[in-house]
């Protein structure tokens, strides 16, 4: 069993276009042939032999007039023949450059890359060979153009089959009567066969884009890589995020001792704030944290003699709703006001204190 059970990604499937690995249908560039086919007999044949036939009139009623008497005039008559000729055809080689590009965008972007033309050892491979003869793409190849055979031989019997009967008598018919005869007859099979091809080209242009997304399945691993290339290691993302997280909790301990005062849980939860009359107007969140954060922030407030005040409530409340180095909420305003007013009536007393009336 595979282990490619991954669909491939956006990234690879732009990368395969770009070096020219794209889905092809030979279907698709089959149909587009025999619509060439057809606008070549109802329409380009029709109006080029007429012209390409008065171009020639003169080399078979007077050659005796064209003068060809040196290297020059046989050059310029050659070129005039060229052209004569060549915009007899221009159209059909218009029709058909234009046809084998509605070919190549209808089975995706087109897209030119050297990375087709170079030369790859491995398909030269015996080995190689012979696991593409017995591969299941051919196996199914194979049975499309027996199918494809099958069906072809019966659209021509169906169509020149009513026409066997009347066949002897063409036989002796000046050209004028038998080509354009033959030419609709021709058209019908094209016609049939176009139908039947175009088919064909619908249903195997999406088996080959079904084929090519199979052919570039793609493991977990490769998953796990082009994301690593994409967006880099995880494990070194996640290093950067650990890092950002220590280094902004280390400025932010180094606020604490700026702090005018703390508010504790008493353990779970600390909130350092900062107001100094006359500096601002609501006191400043400079530090907040749970669990070993709080006891640090506590720990670094008793050393440098920053009141400790217990109130359990107000403090789960600041954590909650305040951010670092941003005022308090003004629905805190006043609870902290009284604090504010409890700490300054302390003259100077630091360690922890108990807030009075706040519950636990």
């Amino acid at each position: 069993m595979s282990d490619k059970t991954e669909k491939p990604s956006e990234k690879r499937l732009r990368d395969e276009i770009k070096r020219g690995n794209v889905a092809q249908s030979r279907e698709v560039s089959t149909f587009t042939g025999v619509i060439a086919l057809i606008v070549l007999i109802a329409i380009i044949i029709p109006n080029s032999v007429g012209s390409i036939s008065d171009s020639l009139i003169p080399f078979v009623d007077t050659p005796h007039d064209i003068a060809v008497s040196n290297f020059g005039d046989a050059l310029a008559l050659a070129w005039w023949l060229t052209k004569a000729i060549g915009a007899g055809f221009m159209a059909f080689i218009i029709a058909t450059m234009a046809l084998g590009l509605v070919s190549a965008a209808a089975q995706g972007k087109i897209v030119v890359s050297s990375e087709r033309i170079r030369p790859k050892f491995n398909k030269i491979s015996p080995l190689g060979g012979i696991k593409r003869l017995v591969s299941l793409n051919n196996l199914i190849e194979f049975i499309k153009g027996i199918a494809k055979i099958s069906m072809i031989a019966l659209i021509t019997a169906v169509i020149l089959i009513p026409h066997f009967k009347s066949a002897d008598r063409m036989v002796g018919l000046p050209a004028q009567t038998v080509m354009p005869a033959i030419m609709v007859l021709a058209l019908k099979l094209l016609g049939g066969m176009a139908l039947f091809s175009g088919v064909l080209a619908i249903l195997d242009r999406f088996y080959k884009r079904y084929e090519w997304e199979k052919r570039l399945m793609m493991t977990k691993h490769d998953v796990k890589e082009e994301m690593k290339q994409n967006d880099g290691d995880p494990h070194v993302k996640a290093k950067r995020r650990d890092r950002a997280r220590m280094m902004a909790k280390q400025r932010m301990m180094s606020r604490v001792p700026t702090a005018s005062f703390i508010v504790t849980n008493p353990t779970h939860y600390a909130v350092a704030l900062r107001y100094v009359p006359g500096e601002t107007d609501v006191p400043i969140c400079v530090a907040k944290g749970i669990d070993n954060v709080a006891l640090k922030i506590r720990e670094i407030a008793t050393g440098k003699d920053i009141p400790v005040i217990e109130n359990p409530p107000l403090a789960r409340a600041l954590h909650a709703t305040s951010e670092l180095e941003k005022a308090i909420n003004e629905e805190h305003f006043e609870a902290v006001a009284q604090v504010v007013n409890f700490v300054m009536s302390l003259n100077g007393r630091a360690g922890t204190i108990k807030y009075p009336g706040a519950g636990a």
